[in-house]
């Protein structure tokens, strides 16, 4: 997604909640013990869950596996569409929200939202080579 990964965040697959660190409030499997590859062995969906507070909730699905002639190592990125949302933007609505100040310099907010953002934020923007960076960054991290 492009978050920081900062905030508190679960995977769920079937009766099961993979997480980095273990949560209060049900039974937790620490993600960093099992692949990817045995998680969607069992389905072929799973829901991610980043910032308890922003409440994103995502659902991630297997659309194709495939080899190739290279053996790649890491994930690849074929393909993507808009920008991640910016950290700590207010979850869905406060995303909505943002996006609305932004395209009105009017608002009483827009100020505000391109100094958070750098000057402005393109919702449509998705550059493939990014993608495919952090994915192999990450990769090499774990």
């Amino acid at each position: 997604m492009g978050w920081s990964g900062n905030h508190l965040h679960c995977f769920k697959v079937s009766e099961h909640t993979y997480s980095d660190e273990p949560l209060e409030y049900q039974d937790t499997v620490d993600d960093g013990t099992v692949s990817l590859q045995i998680v969607f062995e069992q389905q072929t969906r799973i829901a991610y869950e980043y910032d308890f507070g922003d409440l994103w909730n995502h659902d991630i699905y297997l659309e194709d596996v495939f080899l190739t002639r290279d053996q790649l190592a890491v994930p690849v990125c074929l393909a993507g569409r808009n920008a991640c949302p910016p950290e700590n933007c207010g979850g869905p609505y406060g995303y909505e929200d943002m996006l609305a100040a932004l395209r009105h310099p009017h608002h009483e907010k827009h100020d505000h939202w391109m100094r958070s953002t750098g000057g402005g934020f393109d919702p449509t923007r998705f550059d493939l080579v990014e993608a495919n960076v952090a994915l192999q960054c990450r990769a090499l991290v774990h």
